[in-house]
């Protein structure tokens, strides 16, 4: 029992125990630590930037059709008050040439 206790005694809390089971069989294994804690913090870390990259890419595409929507929706105006003031002009040429004329 003493050397049981000496061996845990060793590695203290420096380590976590995990199980992994094959054929039926426990095994534990001692894992330190510093590697415990930054596999799950590397992980985590990863997954963050993940759902960030995520987020980041559709607002962008969000903002890029939004201001590409607006442009065509200028444009269209644009034309629209080009078009009525050519058809203005074609519709009264009497008009300006009798003022021309006094």
């Amino acid at each position: 029992m003493k050397d049981k206790l000496k061996h845990c005694e060793d590695w203290g809390i420096s380590s976590v125990f995990t199980k992994n089971e094959t054929n039926n069989q426990l095994t534990i294994k001692q894992t330190p630590l510093r590697r415990y804690w930054t596999i799950r913090y590397l992980l985590t870390l990863c997954m963050g930037l993940f759902i960030l990259a995520i987020i980041s890419a559709s607002w962008i595409r969000h903002n890029t059709l939004d201001n590409r929507l607006n442009l065509m929706s200028l444009l269209a105006d644009s034309m629209a008050d080009r078009i009525v003031a050519v058809n203005e002009q074609t519709q009264n040429p009497t008009v300006l040439s009798y003022e021309e004329e006094i």
